[in-house]
């Protein structure tokens, strides 16, 4: 199918049950439809954890879904991630197909049109204090202007910043048969964005939860909001869920830490000066 043919079908899917909010509910209603970038999980099945930013309303959501690209588009995705194992890839929506978050979640939106990118570049992104410049505005995409089909919610969160952090480092982890992958809990500013693949799924969960997603922590951590470096390093360690049941994952790689997106102003940024 042509590509402009794709995007005017997605648009058309995701407007089919589209309504306009209440006007009370008008002044809680501070979205507009934006780009919105995901890191790409999974080269069996696809998972997007979205990148978060507590200063913009748009973003202040932790999402994860479970999701669909065409079938050669995935082929190129798998092909190009072999050939670059240390990467991490990114899906963003295209600037015609502006989306909103809650859309996933109440069903909306069910797809839409995207770039798929290897890496991200802070080249150009200008010292202001609100960070809205789309990092790959002028880096050119693995892949252009694919339909991405989305299967289901597995996570869907709005920030609430009356919560405190947890304890322990805390993460969701999520996947499917043998892949599975953590996205940090996130809570208020300062705080940081993390998303890691595990070597293989942990044989003592059982796959319907692994699917759901559950949260875990790691005991013996302090919950330090914003580390300047990876705090999960690859390799064995302990977790727990449930009750404080212990638990073991392997860590196999980092793909997405930042604490410069998700804040207002990066504090790293702030200890480095």
């Amino acid at each position: 199918m042509h590509h402009g043919a794709m995007a005017h079908r997605a648009r058309a899917r995701s407007r089919q049950t589209a309504k306009k909010p209440p006007k009370d509910m008008m002044s809680l209603w501070a979205q507009t439809p934006e780009q919105h970038a995901f890191v790409m999980c999974g080269t069996k099945t696809l998972f997007l954890a979205h990148l978060t930013m507590f200063h913009m309303e748009e973003h202040c959501y932790q999402l994860v879904m479970r999701a669909r690209l065409s079938a050669e588009a995935m082929k190129q995705y798998v092909a190009d991630r072999k050939k670059y194992p240390n990467a991490c890839y990114f899906l963003g929506n295209i600037p015609s197909d502006g989306m909103e978050v809650p859309d996933f979640q109440t069903g909306r939106r069910v797809a839409f049109i995207g770039d798929v990118f290897r890496g991200i570049t802070f080249h150009g992104i200008p010292k202001s204090k609100h960070w809205k410049v789309w990092p790959w505005a002028h880096q050119r995409p693995v892949i252009h202007n694919t339909l991405v089909t989305i299967e289901r919610v597995v996570y869907f969160r709005h920030f609430d910043f009356n919560l405190e952090y947890p304890k322990t480092l805390t993460y969701l982890l999520f996947g499917a048969g043998d892949e599975a992958f953590l996205d940090h809990y996130q809570v208020r500013e300062p705080d940081f964005d993390q998303v890691l693949a595990l070597k293989k799924a942990p044989k003592w969960l059982p796959k319907p939860l692994l699917e759901s997603g559950l949260d875990i922590n790691f005991p013996g951590t302090r919950t330090v909001p914003t580390p300047c470096s990876n705090p999960i390093r690859p390799g064995h360690h302990v977790i727990h869920y449930g009750e404080k049941r212990k638990r073991t994952i392997v860590v196999d790689q980092n793909y997405w830490f930042c604490t410069k997106v998700v804040n207002a102003e990066d504090p790293c940024a702030r200890r480095a000066r």
